[in-house]
């Protein structure tokens, strides 16, 4: 009960503390309100979230007419499409299939596991949450961190800090690359084409930018890493048995992974040339400008 309580008396704090402001003090309490629920998940989630739809017109914030249509925007749905095809690729094991098959392409050296772990973070983070990605990955990295420890060699032991913190940047740095590496990316390309709408940002042209600038990210991030942990890439030859013996569990490309990929990349075309793309001589024209999909926004 306190918890469910906290809300409310919270938000109408936070509403009182400034009553000079109208109607951002409202705001503040309503968010202070759906905050604090969220946090204490005094109610089912998704409940707290239509708090605004119906305490704006309450309180005369925005009117029922105006709240509604933001939770039916097409950047909610691009939100709910990202997560379908990371939902698809975390129930079949495609993204792990792909992350063991990095790490064990570079595999055996500190700087090879290094190298597998960081790639493999940073090209799922692309396309699945940079949470999901590290939870995903960090299983792996303990595994072969556990096997430094058995090895019992000092310089291999101090790989765990470089592994550790590499999984996490990449995760980070890979969310740059793709309109839907990560949620405020969406969020920023639909305040951006509302506001100003020129040049629309698409997700060709986010790619165009994020990519090259994440790449960079990433080459820096693995060379200060490299720098400041020097020494423990100097350790031996480091046993892959748990990475090879879940690559192995996998077994063969099931009918699902087959039917999963060929919709991701389906799903990822379909991105790429939604809108014209110009290469100064020639345009690529986008599929909503072709019939039957002429005017589809």
């Amino acid at each position: 009960m306190l918890k469910l309580l906290a809300g409310p008396i919270l938000g109408f704090l936070v509403g009182m503390i400034f009553p000079e402001s109208g109607t951002s003090a409202l705001v503040a309490g309503v968010a202070a309100w759906m905050a604090i629920w969220w946090m204490t998940e005094a109610v089912n989630i998704y409940f707290t979230s239509l708090l605004p739809l119906m305490l704006f017109p309450l309180l005369g914030v925005s009117s029922m007419t105006s709240v509604a249509p933001q939770y039916t925007k097409e950047i909610i749905f691009l939100f709910i499409g990202g997560f379908l095809i990371a939902f698809g690729l975390e129930r079949w094991n495609l993204h792990k299939r792909m992350a063991l098959r990095l790490i064990l392409l570079f595999g055996g050296t500190p700087m090879g596991i290094f190298t597998g772990f960081v790639l493999s973070g940073y090209a799922l983070s692309m396309w699945l949450s940079n949470t999901a990605t590290v939870t995903m990955l960090l299983p792996a990295v303990m595994a072969v961190i556990s096997q430094l420890d058995r090895q019992q060699d000092a310089s291999s032991s101090d790989l765990a800090t470089p592994l550790l913190l590499g999984l996490a940047y990449s995760a980070s740095i890979g969310g740059v690359a793709t309109i839907v590496g990560t949620p405020p990316n969406l969020i920023f390309m639909s305040f951006f084409n509302e506001r100003f709408g020129t040049p629309e940002v698409t997700f060709a042209n986010w790619f165009a930018f994020g990519m090259p600038l994440s790449l960079l990210l990433l080459v820096v991030c693995m060379v200060v890493l490299r720098v400041l942990f020097h020494r423990a890439f100097r350790g031996a030859h480091i046993d892959m048995e748990y990475c090879r013996r879940e690559y192995q569990q996998l077994g063969a490309f099931t009918y699902q992974e087959k039917m999963l990929s060929a919709v991701f990349g389906m799903t990822v075309l379909l991105w790429f040339f939604m809108r014209d793309l110009s290469f100064g001589v020639f345009t690529i024209p986008g599929w909503t400008s072709l019939p039957p999909f002429a005017g589809y926004r």
